[in-house]
């Protein structure tokens, strides 16, 4: 009797428990398809007001809209493409606080932490800009270290110098030399465009008769659209006077005319800067003779032979020594440089 009584016991005990789980399974399934269905397809919760996200993407240093850009919203990793006009938006966006992140090839990118939060379905903007990576040119010598100057020194058989110009980036570049300076002849041309890891030599030529005395500095500009690069020549220059001979006095015979002479000069380096004045000077009294003595300027310039007769009045009545020099000069100063002396005698008698 009483094992029969236990055995109930067990058995109406068992049966209460067994009841009680069924209805905790119960009450969880009834409560995920209520969660279910105030969801949609998506996992939105319905009847929730959902905002948007939107902005613009611009150039950090030029201003301008930068289009294609991947514009990602974190939390959920969704990504957009900016539009022709750096255009982008995050639609139908949850309540929540987001964060972006922008990437483009040739910028840096940006992880942009300023806080953007939707609260019943408002709309937030955010406008960014992107910065381009910097310029990937390097300027180097024959061993590919980065140099800033290129000195073509004193020597005067030194007048072409080389140095490369290397692409270290990842895209292909366009890019040109520009330089304005009198002395420097040439500058070869860069093929175009430039494949990364490509080492391009430019060869420079100077023109050592137009470097003025001492140290002479200018630039070389490489440009292209990832950034500049600047290289400065550097040469010294050597004392580059006009030169001028004086030659040889002819009609010492009056052959050529009476009571006259005609005297000759040859220049035959113009110098640096180029001599602007020319003539003759000449003395009965001096050996070395100045243009404080008699003297006459010869119009013309450049390289080469130029003359001028002379008339002495009054007629001499014996013969007379004259000592006669070419000169020209030069500078801002006018500065003279004397030819040689050549002396004669008038004789035209």
């Amino acid at each position: 009797m009483e094992q029969d009584m236990a055995i109930r016991y067990r058995y109406i005990y068992h049966n209460k428990q067994m009841e009680k789980r069924n209805l905790f399974i119960f009450i969880g399934v009834v409560c995920l398809l209520l969660c279910a269905c105030n969801k949609d397809g998506s996992g939105r919760r319905l009847g929730a007001k959902l905002g948007s996200i939107y902005g613009r993407v611009t150039d950090g240093t030029t201003g301008e809209d930068v289009s294609n850009a991947n514009v990602t919203l974190f939390p959920g990793s969704e990504t957009v493409l900016t539009g022709y006009d750096g255009k982008y938006e995050f639609l139908d966006v949850e309540n929540g606080d987001y964060r972006i992140y922008v990437s483009k090839a040739e910028y840096k990118d940006l992880d942009d932490n300023y806080p953007l939060k939707i609260r019943n379905g408002n709309r937030v903007c955010r406008d960014v800009q992107i910065e381009r990576i910097p310029a990937v040119l390097r300027v180097t010598d024959a061993d590919g270290n980065d140099i800033e100057s290129l000195d073509f020194g004193s020597d005067p058989s030194t007048t072409v110098r080389i140095f490369n110009v290397f692409n270290n980036g990842t895209v292909s570049i366009a890019c040109n030399i520009v330089q304005s300076c009198v002395w420097i002849r040439s500058v070869s041309s860069l093929p175009n465009p430039i494949a990364p890891g490509q080492t391009v030599p430019v060869s420079v030529e100077i023109d050592r008769s137009r470097l003025i005395v001492g140290e002479n500095v200018t630039n070389l500009y490489i440009k292209s659209r990832h950034g500049n690069n600047t290289l400065k020549i550097k040469a010294t220059g050597q004392d580059n006077n006009p030169v001028v001979l004086t030659l040889p006095v002819t009609n010492l015979d009056g052959s050529q005319g009476p009571f006259r002479n005609t005297f000759h000069g040859n220049v035959t380096n113009v110098g640096y800067p180029p001599y602007s004045k020319r003539g003759f000077c000449w003395s009965s009294t001096n050996s070395v003779p100045t243009i404080s003595d008699y003297y006459v300027e010869v119009p013309g310039n450049g390289l080469g032979l130029y003359s001028y007769t002379w008339w002495d009045t009054p007629i001499p009545t014996s013969p007379i020594t004259y000592y006669v020099r070419a000169w020209v000069k030069y500078g801002t100063n006018n500065s003279i440089v004397y030819g040689n002396v050549q002396q004669y005698i008038f004789n035209d008698l």
